[in-house]
């Protein structure tokens, strides 16, 4: 979730990103009008524009002709969604590797050294059980190191935590290298995404609209 704050010599803030009715009525009146995705001037310091036009919340609202956009230059500030998780492994949280990564590392929660042989795949616990908003769900991925080092890789992948699924997080591992692997306990086996869902509503009907593409699939295009 990200509050873009964009900055003209007055405080002025935008945002289209969709936050849970609860959050939002936590927050004061304007902040609620930016996150709930109203465009809108902060009112202080804009007295002097008599063009502007005021929302329900108290806001002035921005208008193209007002402010050109390229004269914007935009900020962004991270909202962590908050999440419950409970660790009965020794292995610390997952966690961001780098301030721009997408993915949290996971770690095996093993008893003891597991050796994958070539093309031996296994189901690694992690001891790690979350609770998940609906609307949302975890992906987990291989990682990039692990796959080009070792010849580890996730079956199943990207594989899915629901938002109603409350087991223990595992992931499926195969070694594809032609030689046996070690998997340790601590070792960072995959990464998680977390990613926010849109449901279907099935609309029955006869006909499909047709495209120039058709039926066209499983390489078509040529390589």
């Amino acid at each position: 979730q990200v509050l873009q704050v964009l900055q003209v010599g007055r405080s002025i803030a935008s945002c289209d990103t969709y936050y849970p009715e609860t959050l939002l009525q936590q927050q004061p009146a304007q902040v609620r009008a930016i996150l709930s995705g109203d465009t809108c001037y902060q009112r202080s310091g804009l007295h002097n524009n008599e063009d502007s036009s005021y929302d329900n919340n108290g806001c002035p609202v921005i208008c193209a002709e007002q402010t050109p956009i390229s004269t914007l230059s935009p900020t962004f500030a991270h909202m962590p969604l908050p999440v419950n998780i409970i660790n009965q492994s020794g292995n610390p949280l997952p966690a961001y590797a780098t301030e721009g990564s997408s993915g949290m590392d996971i770690r095996a929660w093993l008893a003891q050294d597991m050796i994958l042989q070539p093309m031996e795949r296994c189901l690694i616990p992690t001891g790690l059980f979350v609770e998940l908003p609906e609307g949302y769900e975890l992906q987990v991925r291989p990682r990039s190191g692990l796959a080009i080092k070792q010849g580890i890789t996730c079956l199943n992948s990207p594989g899915t935590v629901d938002a109603d699924y409350r087991g223990e997080l595992k992931v499926i591992l195969i070694n594809l290298s032609g030689e046996p692997q070690t998997i340790r306990s601590g070792d960072r086996i995959a990464q998680m995404v977390l990613q926010s869902v849109e449901k279907i509503q099935w609309i029955p009907v006869e006909t499909i609209n047709e495209t120039q593409r058709g039926a066209g699939g499983f390489g078509h295009t040529g390589k």
